[in-house]
């Protein structure tokens, strides 16, 4: 995993979270030096930033005033947009770092959210077996019916215009950067460089960060 591209600028001030993993993505924006911002509902394995991590301190207290704490709340979904108002930037990846291991949430049914989400698109192969393939004789067979049904959903989502709306790309002053990104990222057989997908002139998302908060929660983790 070390070897993986961060989905951001080390030198952007003014990044606020990055994810590694991503449930039900969307991309606003590609900048010329191909990082993506965006969106994601999930809170499984992320970058952050510690002045995004102060204005989120502030997120869970009116979570807590809102929802209370004995109340189910999707505040997973509010992070991009209060990030977004405070004037932060918020990255998504080319392709996921690991895939979500666990098994079916029954809380998130109840709710009437999905019971699984899987990543729709790897960078590599996994580092161990997920703990939702099981350890009996089918267990390979678990695993390759829903890495499979993540891809389809993933390819489904882009071509019904959910990771890439149409109303960003007929907004976008860049649409030829936005639709490659989408486009390759399920696509794409071998990565040699994120760098020669979209090269242009560096500058437009560039500033400065230093990372100092990772959170990893039930992900397995690709081999490079």
């Amino acid at each position: 995993m070390g070897s993986l591209p961060l989905p951001f600028n080390l030198e952007n001030h003014n990044v606020g979270i990055a994810w590694l993993y991503t449930c039900a993505p969307q991309i606003y924006n590609v900048c010329d030096e191909n990082y993506a911002q965006g969106f994601s509902t999930s809170a499984v394995a992320y970058i952050i930033t510690p002045g995004a991590a102060l204005e989120l301190i502030k997120l869970e207290n009116e979570v807590r005033l809102n929802s209370g704490t004995d109340n189910y709340s999707t505040w997973d979904s509010t992070i991009d947009e209060f990030l977004r108002n405070r004037s932060f930037q918020n990255f998504v990846p080319f392709r996921n770092y690991g895939e979500h291991g666990g098994l079916p949430n029954l809380e998130h049914y109840r709710y009437g959210l999905s019971k699984v989400h899987r990543a729709d698109i790897l960078y590599d192969r996994l580092a161990f077996m997920p703990i939702y393939a099981g350890t009996d004789k089918f267990q390979i067979w678990r695993f390759f019916r829903e890495r499979f049904q993540g891809r389809l959903k993933g390819i489904l989502r882009l071509l019904i215009g959910r990771y890439l709306r149409l109303k960003i790309i007929m907004g976008s002053s860049f649409p030829l950067r936005l639709i490659p990104f989408a486009v390759l990222r399920q696509f794409l057989l071998k990565i040699e460089g994120m760098g020669n997908i979209n090269r242009g002139v560096r500058g437009r998302c560039k500033s400065s960060v230093h990372i100092s908060i990772y959170v990893f929660v039930r992900i397995n983790f690709c081999l490079t």
